[in-house]
């Protein structure tokens, strides 16, 4: 190190007096000679030993990065919209008229029961159903309409579909499971079902189509 001699009117240091001790810091000190309005410098001494103060390091710049890039994913996981399957709503079931001894209460259960667990079907369905028992009772009127199953006593007015049959067997047929729209052989009931049509127990008047579609909404 040299002494420092500051730009200005002449020498800080006196004639003969140099600097009491080393720098604290190191520094770069230069000397410039001026020849007929040229200059030069060059440097006499320049300590690369300690790192600039003033400059961060690398690590100071890539924290905040990497804090962004975690603060950046976890908002965009929480920004992809959530989808939710929608079910669709049943259709209302509801009593409408009354006579006496009749059964469209005991109807209106089975028919509730298939419809709210099965409102896809429920909805799809467009049809008036007649039950007609061989015993003493009022027929029994179903209409699926547009978001209203009616269940009421007395006979249909245009039916799609009539079913006749004794009291037991066509809540049997209505009650029986299912394989592909009709009742299933494979199960005791199932069978029993489709002996009952087959001896001509039960009675259907309509499409077959739509007797599966009504037997697969109401089916226990």
């Amino acid at each position: 190190m040299s002494p420092v001699e500051l730009l200005g009117d002449g020498c800080d240091l006196l004639l003969g007096e140099v600097a009491n001790g080393a720098l604290k810091q190191p520094v770069i000190v230069a000397q410039v000679e001026l020849h007929g309005g040229h200059s030069h410098s060059y440097a006499r001494g320049v300590s690369s030993e300690q790192p600039d103060p003033l400059r961060p390091s690398t690590e100071v710049l890539s924290a905040p990065t990497a804090e962004l890039d975690i603060v950046e994913s976890a908002g965009t996981k929480r920004s992809q919209p959530t989808v939710r399957k929608r079910h669709p709503k049943p259709p209302q079931v509801r009593l409408g008229a009354l006579q006496e001894r009749g059964l469209a209460p005991a109807i209106m259960a089975i028919v509730e029961r298939g419809v709210r667990r099965r409102p896809a079907l429920a909805i799809s369905l467009r049809a008036e159903v007649e039950l007609d028992f061989e015993e003493d009772y009022p027929p029994v009127r179903i209409v699926f309409g547009d978001r209203l199953v009616l269940v009421e006593d007395g006979p249909a007015k245009v039916p799609d579909l009539k079913i006749e049959g004794a009291l037991p067997d066509l809540i049997s047929l209505l009650v029986a499971p299912l394989l592909g729209g009709v009742p299933s052989p494979i199960n005791p009931r199932g069978r029993a079902a489709l002996g009952m049509v087959a001896l001509g127990r039960v009675r259907i008047e309509g499409r077959l189509g739509l007797m599966r579609r009504v037997l697969a909404v109401i089916r226990i």
